[in-house]
């Protein structure tokens, strides 16, 4: 088991959004951001709430502290990567920014089941969610070679990492981890909130 105590909350908030056209963390359902849900959701349960975004400007109006990638242009895993490096605790927890649904409850089974030494991981209609769990600090040189030997994907690095991950199956909490990644997932999102 995580403790929440012992975690530092990120918001991986750095993608180009090539899908979308727009940044997704900046998004509204009604009067407020996608950020602003999932900030003030990490906020409310972790001691240290990062945010990991090139767009600090943008994400400047939540007053939490950015870190921008060491590896510029190199996708979430760079974002995660400077993550480790800031944050104060063992532990990262990550949420990507196109989750705007995500419940505490699904982030409190993740850290239940979670080793201090291990990486672990959600899962969802038979998909891997990389961007959504618990990274320990003691992976932060793992992730530094294999970004710079050329590595990018967050899969790639799972299946090379010394400490190994888990894999949590959450498909009964599947409405908390809709992923808005199209213009159609909007409208959809707002169809149905």
């Amino acid at each position: 088991m995580i403790k929440p105590s012992e975690t530092t909350g990120v918001l991986l908030a750095g993608g180009k959004s090539a899908r979308m056209g727009t940044d997704k963390g900046l998004l509204r359902i009604g009067e407020e951001t996608f950020a602003g849900r999932i900030l003030a959701l990490l906020s409310a349960h972790f001691p240290e709430v990062l945010i990991s975004t090139n767009n600090t400007k943008g994400y400047a109006r939540f007053e939490l502290p950015t870190v921008t990638d060491v590896f510029p242009k190199c996708g979430p895993l760079a974002g995660i990567h400077s993550a480790l490096i800031s944050a104060r605790y063992p532990h990262i927890f990550v949420v990507p920014c196109d989750m705007p649904m995500i419940e505490f409850r699904v982030i409190s089974r993740i850290l239940e089941v979670g080793e201090p030494s291990s990486i672990t991981i959600a899962s969802c209609s038979h998909s891997l969610l990389p961007l959504l769990g618990v990274y320990p600090k003691l992976i932060q040189s793992e992730v530094e070679d294999f970004l710079k030997e050329g590595g990018r994907s967050v899969k790639g690095f799972l299946g090379a990492v010394s400490v190994g991950f888990e894999v949590l199956g959450l498909e009964e909490l599947k409405e908390c981890l809709l992923s808005i990644t199209t213009p159609e997932d909007y409208e959809a999102l707002l169809r149905l909130v």
